[in-house]
């Protein structure tokens, strides 16, 4: 016969508070030691013989000297513990209706091994060799030493992501829903380091790049979504988005995991300040840290035209109730890349970083201007495939 225990009587309030720890400890507990999920239900060792205490194997936790197993027959009731259930030689205990913690929660995740990311960094790394030497054929030996300077730094950025792998402190495997069309797998209760990085990408350069991989690297990011802009009315000789979004998709592909892309910005000429909260809406049920990834010219409270600058700007939008911002889920930081040098402290709230310069000038407008030392193979190769004729490639 089946022998379980029975907890004395006890205060209410004391009962319920010490069946939930017993709960959560024997979660994992059971499941170290291979137990399988089953519903409502959940199996735990018996004591041994004349022991005073029910004792649950690495939890650390016991019921106070005194209490002894009951009569053959009774039971323990444990609260809404996940249904988890053992080999028929181990008592069954069975549980009352479960609670509304999901077990992702009681049972928190691990971060792959580094075993299982194996050769994630090599791959991007092979990538970025591809392009390089690739891009020095077309350039035919003129700006070698920009090249160079560049794989120099690709590589050092990818050996800090590298040990940040090895640490368990990112996985690049976390995702979020970026536009409306995504369906990232649900991280559970993991916290996901996200970085949001609005460009143009008229076209991608290498100054993108290789901030998304130092942003990766330097605050432990899981990822960065680039957030490529829309059409803006005011711009009319920006490449429209039907062109720069596919070529910014190409480059971007070459960097995964590491780097998404997002939509969010097609059809409107909103903001990046904006569009990171309509990314934060799709997420509601996430809990995200997104990074918002600006220039330091940004650093400030106001803009050349007296409006509200970046800072600001996230400020209200984090108060707004008609954006997608839930403080129970989401946190915002700001990231600002430095250019010049910084000027005085902005007064603010939030939570601000700063990632170093790039040790070369990078512009999208070098590249419009027939100047391709910057630009990336595939973006390059994308247009020429396709005949477009764009920054003066034929």
């Amino acid at each position: 016969m089946t022998t379980a225990f029975l907890l004395p009587r006890i205060p209410a309030p004391f009962r319920s508070a010490l069946l939930s720890l017993l709960a959560a400890a024997a979660i994992p507990a059971a499941q170290a030691a291979g137990v399988a999920r089953a519903p409502s239900r959940i199996s735990l060792p018996t004591p041994t013989a004349g022991s005073a205490s029910l004792l649950i194997p690495g939890s650390g936790l016991s019921a106070p000297a005194g209490w002894s197993p009951a009569s053959p027959g009774s039971s323990l009731v444990v609260p809404g513990a996940p249904g988890l259930i053992g080999p028929s030689a181990v008592p069954e205990l069975f549980t009352a209706p479960e609670l509304a913690l999901p077990i992702s929660a009681a049972v928190p995740s691990q971060l792959p091994t580094p075993q299982a990311q194996a050769g994630v960094v090599e791959r991007v790394r092979g990538n970025v060799d591809r392009q390089l030497s690739a891009m020095r054929a077309v350039l035919e030996g003129s700006d070698a030493r920009l090249l160079t300077e560049m794989s120099e730094d690709a590589h050092r950025l990818l050996d800090d992501i590298q040990a940040r792998l090895e640490a368990g402190d990112i996985d690049p495997t976390l995702s979020i829903d970026a536009g409306p069309e995504t369906r990232a797998p649900s991280s559970g209760e993991r916290l996901v380091k996200v970085g949001i990085y609005p460009v143009t990408a008229d076209p991608f350069h290498w100054g993108h790049l290789l901030i998304g991989l130092q942003a990766v690297g330097t605050l432990g990011l899981d990822k960065v979504v680039y957030v490529l802009a829309g059409d803006d009315p005011r711009k009319p000789n920006m490449t429209k988005s039907d062109l720069r979004h596919p070529m910014g998709r190409a480059v971007l592909a070459a960097f995964a995991p590491f780097f998404d892309y997002s939509s969010i910005a097609l059809g409107t000429n909103l903001d990046g300040e904006t569009n990171m909260f309509r990314v934060l809406a799709l997420n509601l049920a996430r809990r995200v840290h997104a990074f918002y990834l600006v220039g330091a010219d940004h650093y400030k409270l106001t803009d050349k035209n007296g409006n509200p600058d970046t800072l600001p700007k996230i400020s209200a939008n984090m108060a707004s109730p008609t954006l997608g911002f839930d403080p129970r889920r989401h946190s915002v930081s700001v990231a600002f890349i430095e250019r010049d040098e910084r000027g005085s402290e902005v007064p603010t709230e939030l939570d601000v970083r700063f990632l170093p310069a790039l040790p070369f000038d990078a512009s999208s407008t070098k590249a419009r201007a027939g100047d391709l030392s910057l630009m990336p193979h595939d973006a390059y190769r994308w247009v020429l495939d396709r005949g477009l004729g764009l920054y003066g490639i034929h």
